[in-house]
């Protein structure tokens, strides 16, 4: 199925270029001041906001009968954006993001072990591109006390997250068609939102949340707004392109793509991809290439 049969794939890919820059934007407001609560506080916020719609097509029926199923998926996502900004506080996009796509390598051993899915050959195989894609992205660099304090803890941060997206996709998958597709997503990133309300507000306190440094917040506010446009985007495609197989191809383009905007943009962020050498680089690009290949052979 191509582009102009269906013209989801083009807004898919417009996704995986507008995910890459808010977490570009992120990242930014991370170096700016920003703390990693501010920035998770607003993405999971903006993403509850921009679902709010959905409700008029809840059914509420389904609701009182498998409220508990979005519930879940919710806290797994939750548990994914927190990890998920660690690790863009903690190391490079050129590093966090492309590991983010180990979720789709991720899914079937969990749908396997949750669900009995069979777990063919195939996914054998891209979990060994995926390990060594893994490799190169992260270990591109001698194991100094740098290395450890940012590839190393970036990488673990974001693996982590890959599984706990994994997870909220492994459960969309086997349970929102039984909730309704519309309901279930309604619900899930309303408790998005409840549970952040009910963590941070404790944890830290309105004021720290809202109030971010004020050269930290065009980048901030417009990077959650990003981050939350694209996941609806993504959430409307995969529900009526009629080819989430496509859909998950074109979107695990940002695999690529984040290492090339990371590095052209490495100044205007002040990152270290400003600083590191150009080797270092081609081998990240090469591991998020085999990621992105990983990704392409288990939808296939």
């Amino acid at each position: 199925m191509n582009v102009i049969s269906n013209p989801w794939l083009l807004a898919v890919f417009g996704c995986a270029v507008v995910y890459t820059i808010g977490a570009l934007c992120a990242k930014r407001a991370l170096g700016a001041g920003a703390t990693v609560w501010q920035v998770n506080f607003a993405a999971n916020m903006a993403m509850s906001i921009l679902y709010v719609p959905f409700w008029f097509g809840v059914d509420f029926t389904n609701i009182f009968k498998d409220g508990h199923k979005p519930i879940l998926a919710a806290g797994a996502f939750f548990t994914g954006q927190l990890f998920t900004f660690a690790a863009l506080r903690k190391g490079d996009v050129s590093v966090a993001t492309p590991l983010l796509g180990a979720k789709v390598v991720f899914v079937a051993f969990i749908a396997s072990f949750l669900f009995g899915d069979a777990v063919g050959m195939k996914w054998w195989l891209a979990a060994a591109i995926c390990t060594c894609g893994i490799f190169l992205v992260t270990g591109a660099q001698p194991r100094t006390e740098a290395w450890r304090r940012h590839s190393a803890t970036t990488a673990l941060y974001s693996l982590t997250a890959a599984l706990a997206y994994a997870l909220t996709d492994t459960l969309i998958q086997h349970w929102a068609v039984d909730v309704g597709v519309i309901t279930f997503l309604a619900v899930m990133f309303s408790f998005v939102g409840i549970l952040t309300c009910c963590l941070y507000l404790p944890a830290v306190g309105l004021r720290q949340l809202v109030i971010s440094p004020r050269r930290a917040r065009k980048t901030l506010v417009g990077g959650a707004l990003l981050l939350g446009a694209q996941n609806l985007v993504m959430a409307v495609a995969i529900r009526f392109s009629g080819d989430a197989t496509a859909v998950n191809i074109v979107y695990s383009s940002r695999c690529v793509l984040s290492v090339v905007l990371a590095w052209a943009t490495a100044r205007w962020l002040g990152s270290r991809e400003a600083t590191l050498p150009r080797h270092i680089l081609a081998l990240r690009l090469a591991g998020a290439l085999l990621l992105a290949g990983a990704i392409v052979m288990v939808v296939l």
